[in-house]
């Protein structure tokens, strides 16, 4: 859910933001995928907000910011 807040308290990342996280570390969304250990699906879906990332994943996005 938009704007619904991870189990660690801290909001979820929006798909804006995955997207320019993905971006402002030069990768391609399969370059992301691999990083992650999910499918290139996974990463098209929470850049479209289809799906949300998981707390783990956005923890790792985090910390790429």
């Amino acid at each position: 859910m938009p704007g619904a807040e991870g189990r660690g308290g801290q909001p979820e990342l929006t798909p804006e933001e995955i997207r320019s996280i993905r971006k402002a570390a030069g990768l391609s969304q399969k370059q992301l995928a691999e990083k992650l250990g999910v499918s290139v699906n996974s990463i098209s879906n929470w850049e479209t907000g289809s799906s949300y990332p998981r707390a783990s994943s956005v923890e790792k996005l985090r910390a790429m910011q």
